[in-house]
Parts: C-alpha cells; sequence; structure tokens
C-alpha cells in the first residue's frame, strides 16, 4: 500500500486535503478522477488529468523507511547534504475557463505520492495559486486600466 496525497482545491483555496491509503497512485488518480467526473459540467468546462513530476528535496541523513519508500523515484544523495527525487503528481481539472489566451482552473484535485508535511504544505501553495488565476488576472487586468486612464 502507498500513502498518497489528495488535495482538493476551488477558486484559490484548498477545500479539502487527505493522505490515503491506496494500492498505488494510479489507483488512486483513477478514484479522484471518477469524483471530480461528478463534479464536472461538460457543458461548461473541460476535464484534463495532467501528469507532471515534483522535486522533493529532504534534509540527510533519511530512515530506513524513507529511502524505501522513495528508492523507485529515483532517489540520489546531493552534494550538499539533501536527497532529491522526482514525484508524480496529477492535477485532475474540472471546472476551467478561458480568458483572453489564458487557460485558468478554478477547481481541481491535486493526486500524489505523500511524503512528508513541508512538502505537502507545498503542494497546497501549487494547489491554491493553480486555482486563484481568475481573481489576480482581474486585479491585473484593472490596474492596467486605472493606468491608462491617468
Amino acid at each position: 500500500m502507498e500513502k498518497i496525497l489528495v488535495l482538493r482545491g476551488e477558486y484559490g483555496k484548498v477545500v479539502e486535503e487527505s493522505i490515503v491509503e491506496e494500492e498505488n497512485i494510479y489507483s488512486a488518480v483513477k478514484k479522484y478522477a471518477s469524483k471530480a467526473l461528478e463534479l464536472w459540467d461538460p457543458e461548461f468546462s473541460d476535464f484534463i488529468i495532467i501528469k507532471d513530476k515534483y522535486e522533493v528535496v529532504l534534509k540527510l541523513p533519511l530512515t530506513r523507511e524513507q529511502v524505501q519508500r522513495f528508492m523507485k523515484f529515483g532517489i540520489k544523495r546531493s552534494p550538499d547534504g539533501y536527497a532529491r527525487f522526482n514525484i508524480p503528481v496529477y492535477i485532475i481539472s474540472y471546472d476551467s475557463i478561458w480568458v483572453e489566451s489564458d487557460y485558468i482552473d478554478r477547481r481541481v484535485y491535486l493526486v500524489t505520492i505523500y511524503v512528508d508535511e513541508n512538502t505537502k504544505k507545498d503542494l497546497e501553495k501549487l494547489v491554491v495559486d493553480t486555482t486563484k488565476g481568475i481573481s489576480t488576472r482581474q486585479i491585473e487586468i484593472a490596474e492596467e486600466e486605472l493606468e491608462e486612464e491617468i
């Protein structure tokens, strides 16, 4: 069994988070993709699953359990006293819009390997940044419009 981190983000906030035990990352992605399909409105949005990598950097020494868990992700010791490896990150976007030439995800699930609380906080920030795009874009446009009028 694998420890899986699941974050659900909506409009610039993490609204749900859990650490679950699954057979593997792929079964977890399929499970949460099914949940997202239930929330998806095909009349108004695309449904997309994007696979990416996230580099994890952990201070050495690692425990034996950590080494065993992360070995399959290509863990390497760096000369600066850290262990580095990439974990798969899946973003399941089920509510997105186009604003001019920008594609903005408003509601997503992020599914990945659970590493530790520090990595979880970094990924929470990623979810917040991914889903808040519309509000920051509107502020930028409003500021540009104000500058043009002055």
